[in-house]
């Protein structure tokens, strides 16, 4: 029990702690293979909270930052594990919307996107 507390300080400290750009991007990927770990480990609902967190920080690299795509594919995956339909559907069409806008998609053009909303229809 005493372990259970202490991870929770551990998390309230580095969620209201400011970071750098670089240790944002550490917060990121900690979270983010957090989430990734439980996924293979099958523990959706702690894969869901962790890309959770994941998007938050990723979120603070920009809109349309494509770890926010990443971010919000996976989250959507382990809310569909968790039969939480409309949510992932949400995280699914955030993560499309995110990707639509990235400098990649500028750069290569519509097509893509295109196709992907093409199969999704």
């Amino acid at each position: 029990m005493r372990h259970h507390h202490l991870s929770w300080f551990v998390l309230a400290v580095l969620l209201f702690t400011p970071v750098s750009a670089a240790g944002q991007e550490s917060l990121w990927k900690l979270y983010f293979e957090a989430g990734d770990r439980a996924f293979q480990d099958k523990r959706f609902d702690i894969a869901e909270a962790r890309f959770g967190f994941a998007e938050v920080e990723a979120g603070k690299f920009g809109a349309h930052d494509p770890r926010r795509t990443i971010t919000l594919c996976h989250r959507a995956l382990a809310r569909l594990k968790l039969g939480k339909i409309d949510n992932a559907v949400e995280s699914a069409n955030g993560a499309m919307q995110v990707w639509g806008k990235t400098t990649w998609m500028t750069i290569r053009g519509p097509e893509p996107l295109q196709a992907a909303n093409d199969l999704t229809s």
